[in-house]
């Protein structure tokens, strides 16, 4: 499958999952933010933020 995400920066990607989050859009569309996410090794900065809350 071709990412949708993989024109946009870390800091965005990681932004989008924030806010898509705080306004409980759609799991399908978290779930796919979260697998780029993975795919680009940063999932360290969504638990960075987690614990920080």
């Amino acid at each position: 499958m071709h990412s949708s995400f993989m024109h946009i920066s870390d800091n965005l990607l990681i932004e989008t999952y924030k806010k898509a989050q705080e306004f409980k859009l759609d799991p399908n569309f978290i779930q796919i933010i979260l697998e780029e996410i993975k795919q680009r090794n940063l999932t360290h900065l969504i638990e960075e933020q987690k614990s920080e809350t």
